[in-house]
């Protein structure tokens, strides 16, 4: 089954600085993000320090943007293993990543329950839900990174949740 179910949208990643103030984000920082969306296919992010936020941009962008919300900026960098040693929750990221660039049914049933994995495993948070085309999302951040990820929201059927499933542990064992 190969029907093109993709779809694409920017969202790009946490800016270095407060776009008020200018004020570097340092490891371990409070800041809030702000989305807007620019078109169909993507969005403008503005992100502030917390002083900036409660002093003037709250009342504003809380108003104006699709989604916002408050995070840390991470404190380390991801440890890069080798494949050996990788954890199921590193390898299952990776799955996810390429799951999100394919473009099969079978990928898209791949790419929503590893998100609903690494969602409970507190590795992607939640930051938005939201229709388009009649059809539901959900925007995660991926926590190690701040990268953003589109994932459409699926009803499967028991039987295409056990097909999935086995595909994962297939994938999960060979990398």
């Amino acid at each position: 089954m190969s029907s093109r179910l993709l779809f694409q949208m920017d969202i790009p990643r946490r800016g270095k600085q407060c776009v008020q103030a200018g004020e570097e984000f340092y490891p371990g920082a409070d800041y809030y993000s702000v989305l807007i969306e620019e078109d169909k296919h993507g969005f403008q992010r503005q992100d502030f320090c917390v002083a900036c936020w409660d002093k003037q941009a709250k009342e504003t962008w809380s108003i104006q943007a699709d989604s916002y919300w408050r995070s840390t900026v991470t404190t380390t960098k991801p440890e890069t293993h080798s494949i050996a040693l990788r954890t199921r929750d590193e390898k299952a990221l990776d799955l996810l990543k390429e799951a999100s660039t394919a473009n099969t049914t079978e990928d898209q049933e791949d790419l929503f329950l590893l998100a609903l994995y690494l969602a409970r495993r507190r590795l992607l948070y939640l930051r938005q839900e939201r229709q388009q085309n009649g059809e539901r999302l959900n925007i995660y951040e991926i926590a190690s990174t701040e990268e953003m990820i589109c994932v459409k929201k699926l009803n499967l059927s028991q039987s295409q949740v056990v097909a999935a499933q086995q595909r994962l542990a297939i994938k999960l064992r060979k990398e």
